[in-house]
């Protein structure tokens, strides 16, 4: 039988995460396999003790914090459980234990020729079943999208300790009426531990990719980068597998490492395009070299083709959200502390909110602010972040969130991309979300989680509030 651990030094490593929130669980429980969760999940039911399930602690919301009760880390269920080859050996399942390393799950796939293809830049340190749990997605999700389009089913203790298994329906054609009926994958993937704990997902693998080839290229201006941005995306031939976007300030936390030094003030792009074997990065590069041409520093263009390079270049790209986390948690000893947005708008609305975003600092005399957008601007997703450095500029900023939430939405997108909405933007989404909408989802975690126990202020807010 599984103990509860409440050492006070252990705990105090489950309290936070990426998010700048701080936890306060009561006890931990790590289980070995399944049926010690099963026996944990029911234990806490049946003492109305609150669950958070916990993989890597690396969200960037809150969302494995627990506020009370118990942390449930998951990082001991791990492994492959089985793999399933089709017929054609073009693509394969495999049901993995919820608690694998993503990055280990990845590069044992690959060693036995399988290709999973969420890519979440915290791969190294999340679980898959974190990433399920968020729907996360990374620079790939330009071409594969997020994880939702790669779980095939899931198994789950939901909040009443009852088993779930729900599998993906594989027909095209489905009219059950509300859509969640015909895959309710979609309503369970992203839940974030708020409707139950997962014990097994199973996924679609495909072959990897035979060659690849990166390019790094420079602007000089902003309004530049984004034609090219908007030109990239329009590629059928050779089409980009990632389109990832640093402004000025992004890059002058990483240009000690760069294969080539920008000019001052100079913007990046980083694409990457997967292609056959036969297909040489001459080729590659002759195609995409007009556009280029076109609107990029030419010159100062670096490409990447041997898995050192991708590993460089993947390294490089890494250093700047570790570099703002630290900067975050160093801007907390006088009162400041890192935000993180995670917004998303149609990519030809990408400088209206870019715009936007400016204007409403320079109102607050906030612009001198230190920023930085970075990510996926193929998609219209850039990580927009930002370090206060005192009381006063956390305040003013916290209260101009809803202003850019409001306005990503307005422009036709979301203030939520992948990152989950967990406790940071809880408050938020009650206040942006259609009421009727933000009910429908309340009831929907009633009826999985009756007392209210699992991953209590998560999406929702506060359980105890919901429920009682």
């Amino acid at each position: 039988m599984t103990q509860f651990i409440t050492d006070t030094d252990i705990l105090a490593s489950y309290k936070t995460d990426a998010s700048g929130l701080f936890g306060s669980p009561d006890a931990i429980a790590r289980p070995r396999d399944y049926q010690d969760l099963k026996e944990i999940v029911l234990t806490c039911l049946q003492s109305q003790t609150a669950i958070t399930p916990i993989g890597g602690l690396s969200s960037t919301t809150g969302a494995p914090l627990a506020p009370y009760g118990l942390a449930l880390d998951c990082t001991q269920l791990t492994g492959i459980i089985d793999l399933d080859i089709a017929s054609d050996s073009k693509s394969a399942t495999a049901l993995i234990y919820p608690g694998t390393n993503l990055q280990t799950l990845k590069t044992t796939l690959e060693t036995e020729g399988w290709y999973y293809p969420p890519d979440p830049t915290s791969a190294s340190s999340c679980t898959l079943g974190g990433t399920v749990s968020t729907n996360a997605s990374g620079p790939g999700s330009y071409q594969y999208g997020s994880t939702h389009r790669w779980v095939e089913a899931i198994h789950m203790l939901d909040g009443a300790g009852q088993e779930q298994h729900w599998q993906r329906n594989q027909v095209e054609k489905i009219t059950l009426g509300y859509r969640f009926l015909a895959n309710p994958l979609d309503l369970i993937i992203g839940s974030e531990g708020t409707l139950g704990v997962f014990t097994r997902i199973q996924i679609r693998l495909i072959r990897p990719p035979e060659q690849r080839t990166g390019i790094l290229t420079f602007f000089s201006s902003l309004s530049d980068l984004l034609v090219f941005l908007q030109a990239a995306c329009q590629q059928e031939r050779y089409p980009a597998y990632c389109l990832e976007g640093f402004d000025a300030p992004a890059l002058s936390l990483v240009t000690t490492s760069l294969t080539s030094t920008p000019p001052t003030d100079s913007l990046a792009i980083y694409l990457e395009i997967e292609h056959t074997g036969d297909v040489t990065t001459d080729k590659i590069l002759s195609h995409w070299l007009p556009l280029l041409e076109a609107n990029a520093l030419v010159e100062h263009t670096s490409i990447f083709q041997s898995p050192q390079d991708f590993r460089d270049i993947y390294n490089w790209r890494q250093i700047i959200p570790s570099l703002m986390n630290t900067q975050g948690k160093i801007a907390t000893a006088s009162g400041g502390k890192k935000h993180s947005t995670d917004w998303c708008v149609p990519l030809n609305q990408l400088q209206n909110m870019f715009t936007f975003v400016d204007q409403i600092l320079t109102d607050a005399d906030l612009l001198d602010l230190p920023h930085i957008r970075y990510g996926h601007f193929g998609n219209g997703h850039p990580h927009h972040n930002f370090i206060t450095r005192n009381p006063d500029e956390d305040k003013r900023l916290t209260k101009l969130l809803p202003q850019l939430y409001q306005q990503a939405i307005n422009l036709g997108g979301t203030f939520v991309a992948e990152h989950g909405v967990g406790k940071l933007k809880a408050p938020y989404l009650k206040k942006l979300l259609d009421k009727k909408l933000f009910e429908a989802g309340r009831n929907i975690k009633q009826i999985f989680d009756p007392q209210g126990l699992m991953a209590p202020g998560n999406i929702w807010g506060d359980s105890k509030e919901l429920f009682t």
